[in-house]
């Protein structure tokens, strides 16, 4: 078992899995103290990450059965989750780093209706390499929690990304997701968020602008 505080994120890994007979698929679940199921219920063989957000305060239980009878050991690491609130300064580094493989990051940043923000991603490394892709996969969300793009970015291993929110039309909280490609995967980044650099123009003038 183990105890939530009210809104906490939280990293829950199942690791090492071995059982006998060998490659009996096991089943993980995780219930609140009403016996209602958190995040999505796991079966396989080689462990899991569970990335549980928000979660009300409460104390949690683990359940894990072989799906046919079995000998089971394993390994389960319980840690905070990678979260932050990002500063609309245009100068303030924010580094992060999740420390279970397959888990995601939370960030988020406020935004003024009708303010145009950019989220640059830099310094990005996922770990291990893998044939599945080295990439992180980023959703971004308004006030309301409805998706701002209509798909994921996706920012590759070694490279540096940007989300362009134009025309913000809500004030409030924006959020971001940030997922590894597969779930045997770490990763660390830096984030900056710019406001956008405005100015006015006249017929026949030039302007200069600094971004």
């Amino acid at each position: 078992t183990f105890t939530a505080t009210g809104g906490e994120t939280l990293a829950l890994n199942v690791s090492g899995v071995t059982t006998v007979p060998a490659n009996t698929p096991v089943n993980i679940s995780i219930y609140n103290s009403t016996n209602n199921s958190v995040g999505n219920p796991y079966q396989g063989t080689t462990g899991v990450t569970f990335n549980l957000t928000n979660l009300p305060a409460d104390t949690y239980t683990v359940f894990v059965s072989p799906k046919t009878p079995a000998t089971v050991n394993l390994q389960v690491s319980l840690q905070p989750g990678t979260v932050g609130t990002l500063p609309v300064d245009g100068a303030t580094i924010s580094s992060f780093a999740t420390s279970e493989p397959g888990q995601n990051s939370y960030l988020g940043f406020y935004g003024t209706a009708g303010q145009s923000v950019s989220v640059a991603l830099n310094n990005l490394v996922v770990t291990p390499s893998s044939s599945s892709g080295n990439l992180v996969a980023i959703s971004a969300f308004n006030p309301s929690n409805v998706n701002v793009y209509y798909d994921q970015l996706l920012c590759y291993s070694g490279s540096s990304c940007e989300l362009v929110f134009y025309n913000l039309p809500q004030t409030g909280v924006y959020g971001l997701t940030i997922e590894p490609a597969t779930t045997s995967q770490t990763m660390s980044f830096s984030t900056l968020v710019s406001p956008a650099v405005t100015g006015a123009i006249s017929v026949g003038n030039t302007a200069t602008m600094n971004l």
